[in-house]
């Protein structure tokens, strides 16, 4: 069992930019003391929280929910026990990608030609809709969700740094407005966690993957948040061998997953 504790955010503007400098100091330190200590313990095989691997959305089986991204340091990677990555836990729990409802409301929106409004997300947007959000109206979000599903299905889908690469060359104001580059723009694409035996399971970027998945691009960069501990041991093992033929026929089917190749 899990037990994490949630982190209080409900800070004022004033109090946040009065502490602003001594958050980005802890985290700076955290970094570097957590990554070496996972150099020293798992050597090549050491998570690396910006690290990116490349999936396919159609590969991803299940979402986790609540899931670690709203529960955990978010600007972070980990590597947790537990039995958080098996089917019918009552919590965390994994649901099939086929049944999230927000996947299927954005099917419906852009397979099924049906209007927002007929879609379980408006529906559930709509009688809690915050009106603080600097007058940002329900029919705006759902122009920015039609206009990133013409984006990725036109041009392909684009890494975070790429795209904020694109905004400091375009013109002022005409930057995306949804990219954010602290404290890395790494840190700001879709999360996965992967299960003990390599599961792929979607943790955070609700629409990004939902459209990606929908869209049939063939491969998209993530970030792995959480890896099982016997997930991270195989990883280990297949980066300390000398060849892959030294491996047992357990630890060798997973030569190929996007996140060991490239430790070979």
């Amino acid at each position: 069992m899990i037990k994490i504790e949630y982190v209080n955010l409900n800070i004022n503007f004033r109090k946040a930019t009065t502490l602003l400098p001594r958050y980005a100091y802890k985290y700076y330190i955290r970094k570097n003391c957590k990554r070496v200590s996972n150099s020293y313990k798992y050597r090549d095989a050491a998570p690396n929280p910006t690290k990116l691997i490349e999936i396919s959305p159609r590969d991803i089986e299940y979402l986790v929910r609540p899931n670690f991204h709203d529960r955990l340091f978010p600007y972070d990677t980990y590597i947790l026990d537990g039995n958080w990555d098996l089917v019918n836990q009552k919590e965390p729990q994994l649901t099939p990608i086929e049944d999230y409802w927000r996947l299927q409301s954005l099917e419906n929106r852009f397979n099924n030609n049906c209007e927002w409004e007929e879609t379980e997300l408006y529906n559930r947007w709509s009688p809690n809709w915050r009106q603080d959000r600097s007058h940002i109206t329900i029919e705006d979000k759902c122009s920015d969700l039609d206009e990133l599903y013409t984006q990725i299905t036109n041009n392909g889908y684009q890494s975070q740094r790429e795209l904020s690469l694109k905004a400091i060359s375009l013109p002022l104001g005409e930057a995306h407005g949804g990219v954010s580059t602290f404290p890395e723009p790494e840190y700001h694409e879709i999360c996965i966690n992967i299960g003990r035996d390599g599961r792929l399971i979607f943790d955070e970027g609700r629409h990004r993957m939902c459209i990606s998945y929908l869209s049939n691009v063939e491969s998209i960069p993530v970030r792995v948040l959480v890896r099982h501990k016997e997930w991270q041991s195989i990883r280990t093992q297949i980066a300390n061998a000398d060849d892959v033929s030294d491996l047992g026929e357990e630890v060798k089917q997973y030569v190929n997953h996007p996140d060991v190749s490239a430790l070979i």
